[in-house]
C-alpha cells in the first residue's frame, strides 16, 4: 500500500493506516525542515510549482525470518571476495537504489514503481519460516509506469568489457512474464556499451520464443552466440551464467546449469541509440529516443565476475548452493545479518604460573 501527503489528511480506520500515516506525516515534516535549512533566508520560502508526493510503502506479505538450528555446518560464501566480483545486486528491497554487495560501488537506480513479490518457487534454503524469496517485478500490466520500469548503473570500469585481460562472467536470476517484442524490440536483460564508438560492449536479451542471445563486443569485433532452441519460458525462474574468455573469445550460456548448444546470431545488432551514454541498463535496452525492449519480469539478483571466466564446476557449485561459485552444500550457506551464539562464559587461559622469567628472548 502507498500514502501521500494528501492522504493523510483524511481519517484513518485501521491501526496500520494511522501507524504509515503518522510515518508520512513526519517524513513530509522532516523534507520540509531541510528544504527551509537549506535556504539562506527562511523567509525566501516560495512554491516550486511542482508537486511533490511522498510515499511509504508497507508490505505485510513478504515477511521471513533467518534462522539457524546448527544441525548441520553452515559455511561463509566468501563472496563478494572483493577482488573479481564486481557487482552483487539483491532485488529484496524498495526505494530509488539497489545496493551493491561487492564493495565496488556499483549501486543500481531504480525508475519506475517495481513492486516486491514473492519469489516462489526459488527457494534458496536459508529461510525457516515465513516466504522464501522474493523479488522486484518491473513492468507489470497495472502499473503506472509499464514499460518504463528498469535499473540504470552508472559507468565504471569494474563492469567493461574494455581492458579484460581474462575474460568476464554475468550471473543473472529472473523470471521472464511476456516474451512478446515490446515496440519492435526483444526483452532486454540487460545492455552496457564502453564507448561512443561502441568497440567494447555486452548485450543480453530474449527472443520471442524463448531463445537466449549474448552479444560481446572487444576492440570493435563483435562475438555473438545464441541458444540452439528455445529455452525460457514465461513465469519459471531462470538462472543464467553468460561467460567470455578473452583469450580465444569463447562464449557460454548456461541456462539452469546447463551448459546449451550455441548458434551464430548472424543477425543485426540494435545497440542503444544515445552513444554518450555509457551506463549499465538492466531490463530494458540501454538509453536513447527509443529506448525500448523493456523486460516485464521479476528480479532476483546479479553478479558480474571480472576477469574472470566461470567454469561448469562452478556454476554447478552455484546452481547446488544458490549463492556462491564456491562448494557449498545446498542450505549451509550462512547468510547472516545478525547473529548472536549463547555459549559459557570463558575461562582464563592463563595461571599465575604460566609465564616465566625465560618465556620470551629478544
Amino acid at each position: 500500500m502507498s500514502y501521500n501527503p494528501r492522504n493523510i489528511r483524511e481519517q484513518a480506520n485501521s491501526p496500520l493506516e494511522k501507524e504509515v500515516n503518522d510515518i508520512a506525516r513526519k517524513i513530509a515534516q522532516q523534507n520540509a525542515k531541510n528544504s527551509l535549512e537549506s535556504l539562506e533566508d527562511p523567509e525566501d520560502r516560495f512554491p516550486s510549482g511542482v508537486d511533490d508526493d511522498i510515499a511509504v510503502y508497507y508490505n505485510d506479505q513478504l515477511h521471513s525470518e533467518k534462522q539457524f538450528f546448527f544441525d548441520k555446518v553452515y559455511q561463509p560464501t566468501y563472496e563478494p571476495d572483493y577482488n573479481i566480483v564486481t557487482l552483487m545486486l539483491k532485488g529484496r528491497g524498495l526505494g530509488n537504489t539497489l545496493r551493491d554487495y561487492s564493495g565496488f560501488n556499483n549501486h543500481a537506480f531504480i525508475k519506475g514503481e517495481p513492486i516486491l513479490v514473492d519469489g516462489a518457487p526459488y527457494d534458496p534454503g536459508v529461510y525457516q519460516t515465513g516466504v522464501p524469496s522474493r523479488a522486484l517485478r518491473f513492468n507489470r500490466p497495472n502499473s503506472n509506469y509499464v514499460n518504463n520500469e528498469y535499473m540504470q548503473i552508472p559507468d565504471s570500469t569494474t563492469l567493461q568489457m574494455s581492458g579484460l585481460t581474462v575474460g568476464i562472467s554475468y550471473f543473472i536470476r529472473f523470471k521472464i512474464h511476456d516474451l512478446a517484442f515490446e515496440e519492435g524490440i526483444e526483452r532486454t536483460v540487460f545492455e552496457k556499451i564502453d564507448g561512443n564508438t561502441i568497440q567494447d560492449a555486452s548485450m543480453f536479451y530474449i527472443t520471442p520464443t524463448g531463445r537466449m542471445i549474448f552479444f560481446s563486443k572487444r576492440s570493435g569485433i563483435l562475438y555473438d552466440k545464441m541458444t540452439a532452441t528455445g529455452t525460457v519460458t514465461p513465469g519459471a525462474v531462470n538462472e543464467v551464467f553468460l561467460t567470455f574468455k578473452q583469450s580465444d573469445k569463447t562464449q557460454h550460456i548456461y541456462h539452469n546449469g546447463v551448459d546449451k548448444t550455441l548458434t551464430a546470431h548472424g543477425g543485426t545488432v540494435l545497440w542503444q541509440s544515445d552513444v554518450t551514454n555509457h551506463d549499465m541498463w538492466i531490463f530494458q535496452r540501454g538509453k536513447g529516443d527509443d529506448t525500448e525492449g523493456m523486460l516485464y519480469g521479476d528480479f532476483f539478483d546479479m553478479y558480474v565476475y571480472r576477469n574472470k571466466v566461470v567454469t561448469q564446476t562452478e556454476v554447478d557449485n552455484f546452481t547446488e548452493n544458490k549463492f556462491t561459485i564456491l562448494p557449498r552444500d545446498y542450505g549451509t550457506c550462512m547468510i547472516t545479518n545478525h547473529a548472536e551464539i549463547a555459549a559459557p562464559l570463558a575461562v582464563s587461559s592463563f595461571t599465575s604460573t604460566s609465564f616465566m622469567g625465560t618465556s620470551f628472548s629478544v
